[in-house]
């Protein structure tokens, strides 16, 4: 066992839990979309090297995990170890992570056949007719958003290896324990939504890390937006890339038990992205940003010293 002072990241994967019990292809779809996120930037992904004046490399550190000195999966939950340091790249490749996690399957949503049910999607998959020739037919499908809840703290953890079996042959698994372990699943579940809270601004090196009860919460997509907006414009056509996804699940599930977590995202992109244009650009494209909180039914205000977004 070794014992280390690290940053600790646990997320929670929302909805996996009802999605086995509603059709568990859809569950096991969300831990693949994961994974193919991952597997590009741990495997897939070869990037030229690049200059540090290069534009580009902000966004190529922001796709990396050189922040995660481990990165361990528990079924639906996932626990990132990352090392004294690396905290202000910690938040951006742990944004980014989250966000690309969210549109590799969230592109689809506002293109379902029923915009009632937008998880309902209708896929082509080759089939055998009766004459024996391969064919392409429509199957309707269960689609699922890849969204996770978690937390970041500070503290010891302890590292483990485990002896398990797999086809019959004894394996080697690591794991973490320890108490800083246990208060980031405590923490995990302060509030609905996929939202990221921290137990102090300290554990993190984030320009957007706000109050929230008696902690903080961290405005996860403004690490993502402030990477790549050079301009407000640039901004909201990102923001839009996740927003109408986003907007299209809340309004389908308005009334249902996970309305609040659609809605709380929802809120999150609008006060993330407002946090980024506020720092970056003043008022510039802001009206832009309330128009569109408008059309939703929402009302996007300054409470000083953040931006906040509530119901009209």
């Amino acid at each position: 066992m070794s014992t280390q002072l690290a940053r600790v990241v646990y997320l929670d994967l929302l909805g996996f839990k009802d999605y086995c019990g509603r059709d568990v292809k859809a569950a096991v779809g969300m831990l693949e979309d994961f994974q193919a996120v991952l597997r590009e930037r741990l495997l897939d992904v070869k990037l030229e090297a690049v200059t540090a004046e290069s534009a580009l490399l902000p966004l190529i550190q922001a796709r990396d995990t050189t922040s995660f000195s481990e990165l361990i999966p528990f079924s639906d939950s996932i626990v990132i170890i990352s090392d004294i340091g690396s905290e202000g790249l910690l938040c951006k490749q742990l944004s980014t992570l989250l966000w690309d996690s969210f549109l590799i399957g969230g592109y689809a949503f506002p293109g379902a056949p029923d915009p009632s049910n937008p998880n309902l999607m209708e896929i082509k998959v080759p089939k055998v007719d009766a004459d024996g020739k391969l064919m392409m037919a429509s199957e309707t499908c269960l689609w699922a958003p890849v969204l996770f809840r978690g937390s970041v703290v500070l503290g010891e953890i302890h590292r483990v290896e485990l002896k398990g079996k797999s086809g019959g042959v004894l394996s080697k698994h690591r794991s973490v324990v320890g108490e800083a372990f246990i208060r980031a699943i405590g923490l995990e579940r302060l509030g609905k939504g996929p939202r990221i809270f921290c137990e102090s601004p300290s554990v993190l090196s984030s320009n957007y890390c706000v109050p929230y009860e008696k902690y903080y919460e961290l405005l996860w997509p403004a690490e993502r937006l402030a990477v790549v907006a050079a301009d407000p414009q640039t901004l909201l056509s990102e923001f839009d890339d996740a927003y109408s996804p986003a907007l299209c699940l809340w309004q389908a599930n308005q009334g249902s038990s996970v309305e609040d977590h659609y809605y709380e995202f929802v809120r999150l992109l609008f006060r993330s992205s407002a946090a980024v244009l506020g720092q970056k650009f003043g008022s510039e494209g802001m009206e832009q940003l309330q128009l569109k909180a408008a059309r939703a039914g929402l009302t996007l205000q300054l409470s000083s010293p953040i931006w906040d977004v509530k119901r009209i």
